[in-house]
């Protein structure tokens, strides 16, 4: 990992810059803000898209905050099917010459949209499987290709905390069919050689109806759609 000039104990991020830099399989949109796949099966294609938090924005080392808004365009398709996705975000520092990169790897599990309990555990046709099983998607950091920035003589790295919806913080989040699901992306400025604190606690079911319930947010394959 790459060492950046040192920072003060607090630090200010002037720009982030997010793009998708690779998918398993290869879809289309890598390079952009913005992935697309599958053949439409009705209502568009599915897609993931990355904004990027407003800035300037001060950060503090082990203090969690925003890096920007994450989209699932969760929609009926057929053909091919996501299973992963990288998403390489550059942070700029004030003060700092070169940007801090972090390398941030999403899972994606796409459900079969008519099974009888979904994969969540939960009856199809309600709460977030309203309209068809949900998706999960979930996102780790992929240390070795990620930058290091020192702050106050310690070596830090942009690590994720997980996804934000519905007032909570999850590692985790399950996405509505025909839905654009958005959730924040937050990050933790962590300490080189520090571990990660346990993971959040998964929604539970009785959690996922209440959100389903009220339009709320709602990982693996899944037949979308009848070919």
């Amino acid at each position: 990992m790459l060492a950046s000039p040192g920072l003060a104990a607090a630090a200010t991020i002037t720009t982030i810059d997010g793009a998708w830099s690779g998918s398993d399989p290869v879809v289309s949109g890598v390079g952009t803000d913005r992935l697309l796949w599958g053949e439409s099966a009705g209502y568009g294609q599915s897609g993931y898209r990355f904004d990027s938090a407003e800035t300037p924005l001060e950060v503090f080392p082990d203090a969690s905050f925003l890096i920007g808004a994450f989209t699932h365009l969760n929609k009926p398709i057929r053909g091919t099917l996501l299973r992963e996705a990288e998403l390489t975000v550059s942070f700029f520092f004030e003060g700092l010459a070169e940007a801090v990169t972090s390398v941030f790897v999403f899972d994606h599990f796409e459900t079969h949209n008519e099974a009888e309990t979904c994969a969540n555990g939960v009856d199809n046709y309600t709460g977030v499987n309203l309209k068809g099983c949900a998706d999960r998607v979930g996102a780790t950091l992929n240390e070795a290709r990620s930058d290091t920035v020192e702050i106050g003589g310690v070596s830090y790295y942009m690590d994720i905390s997980g996804f934000e919806y519905g007032g909570s913080l999850f590692d985790y989040f399950w996405t509505e069919e025909r839905r654009e699901n958005v959730a924040n992306l937050v990050g933790v400025l962590r300490a080189t050689g520090e571990q990660e604190p346990p993971s959040p606690v998964p929604l539970p079911a009785s959690g996922l109806l209440l959100i389903g319930a009220m339009a709320a947010l709602g990982y693996a394959r899944s037949k979308k759609a009848a070919a």
